[in-house]
């Protein structure tokens, strides 16, 4: 998949054209013959999407340049070459596919032009996808009304932290434990709990809950994740559960993203003092002002065949504070990188889903990412569904696959959080329900 790095140029020569009003070039006059070599020169033949491409330029003196894609027309990039003729231009975010460069030269199209093969975002890290969405959905949950109208799996905890709500439900299998992760509170800021069990047999709440705060993770008043700890996403690495989750800093302040690992499953610290990913704080961008809710993906990979050197990549999926979902890698699971062209799903305009979405659950089946999502809005989330094959890229469902019920059910204000788990033949679907007063933990369970 990866071709060694490779030199392309095109070296141009104009000789004997009169200097016209486009031509850019300034002579004395008379029909003095000239020879000015313009240089283009890529340093890759190929590259990452979001990988930045810096290429050297030669040229007459001071002459102002541009560049074009005949794929994305001209690119963010443009200047003047120096005294001595030479520049560079450096520019990323070309979209997938094979790309014609031709450089500008006051306003004068230079040619050959040079190309480059741009693959999705990823490549860089060994995960080679086709950027096209998919034309139609494989298959699309579907629930039966028995199972929609069930009673939940977790329930409140009358008296205790976790009182008025759990949600947020994430899973994993720790020997023959399985684990249930959620976020519970008992009036508004949220903490993270855990419950057990053994087989089939009755879910039992960790007697140390909660188990992240901030006395047990030593945060300080200001710290990312002082005030309160929610939407926690359950991995298994290395035979450790990564417990990644969203922090608050104060009542009204930012979300970030960070990670707290065990070998147990029930005892947490904090693998960062730091958060893994943290708000922008630009305005202009659309996870300026917050980030939650992580999904997050453990894939392995060629470390020989990639560029970024990695034996395996973490995908993360995540929430941000214009409710519109992003996209970040790491090769490490401590340090992502963003997808450069901002948001990868924003729901679908003048749908159910009002294009307001959060709580993105992601899964690799088949060659095929598949996600749960929340969308609408306060007072009417439902839980949506959407594939796509490069994770970047989406085609949704245009309705929902886990409706609110018929009221006073418990699951009659909302459904949302839908943490999909797939064993076998058997897909899983452990979601948070909320009635008037309060929110649930449910279970859909399903064989396409």
């Amino acid at each position: 998949m990866w071709t060694a790095l490779a030199s392309l140029s095109a070296l141009l020569s104009c000789t004997g054209k009169p200097a016209g009003p486009d031509s850019g070039f300034e002579r004395d006059g008379g029909a003095t013959s000239v020879d000015l070599p313009v240089g283009f020169t890529l340093a890759v033949s190929e590259a990452d999407e979001c990988q930045e491409l810096c290429a050297s330029l030669t040229g007459p003196a001071g002459a102002a340049f541009r560049v074009e894609s005949d794929r994305d027309g001209f690119l963010e990039v443009q200047g003047q070459l120096g005294a001595d003729g030479q520049g560079s231009a450096c520019f990323a975010g070309l979209s997938p596919g094979l790309h014609s460069l031709v450089l500008h030269l006051d306003d004068r199209v230079e040619r050959p032009a040079v190309d480059v093969l741009v693959h999705p975002f990823g490549w860089a890290w060994g995960l080679d996808r086709d950027p096209e969405p998919p034309l139609a959905l494989p298959w699309v949950p579907s629930f039966s009304e028995e199972q929609l109208t069930a009673p939940p799996q977790l329930e409140v905890d009358p008296g205790e932290w976790d009182a008025l709500s759990v949600l947020a439900p994430s899973t994993v299998t720790l020997g023959d434990t399985r684990l249930l992760y959620y976020a519970g509170t008992s009036k508004v800021d949220f903490s993270l709990g855990v419950a057990s069990r053994e087989g089939d047999g009755p879910w039992r709440r960790y007697e140390g809950n909660p188990i992240l705060t901030a006395a047990s993770t030593g945060a300080q008043e200001g710290d990312w994740d002082y005030y309160a700890q929610n939407t926690p996403e359950a991995l298994l690495v290395d035979g450790e559960v990564w417990l990644y989750y969203n922090g608050r800093a104060a009542v009204d302040g930012s979300l970030s993203i960070g990670l707290a690992t065990s070998t147990d499953g029930f005892d947490f610290e904090r693998a960062l003092d730091e958060p893994v990913l943290a708000p922008t704080g630009l305005d202009e961008d659309f996870d300026g002002g917050g980030v939650a809710h992580p999904s997050v993906l453990l894939r392995e990979v060629d470390r020989l065949d990639n560029l970024m050197g990695a034996s395996r990549v973490f995908e993360m999926w995540y929430a941000s504070g214009t409710l519109q979902v992003g996209y970040a890698l790491s090769s490490d699971g401590t340090k992502f990188q963003r997808y450069c062209r901002g948001p990868v799903f924003s729901g679908l305009p003048g749908s159910w889903d009002r294009r307001t979405v959060k709580s993105p659950e992601v899964v690799y089946e088949g060659g095929l990412y598949q996600m749960s999502y929340s969308g609408c809005g306060q007072g009417c989330y439902q839980v949506g569904w959407a594939a796509s094959n490069d994770g970047v890229r989406w085609t949704a469902h245009d309705a929902p696959i886990i409706p609110v019920q018929a009221s006073p059910a418990w699951n009659s204000f909302g459904t949302q959080e839908a943490f999909v788990e797939v064993e076998g033949d058997t897909w899983r679907f452990w979601y948070a329900g909320t009635g008037e007063n309060s929110g649930q933990i449910g279970l859909l369970e399903l064989q396409p």
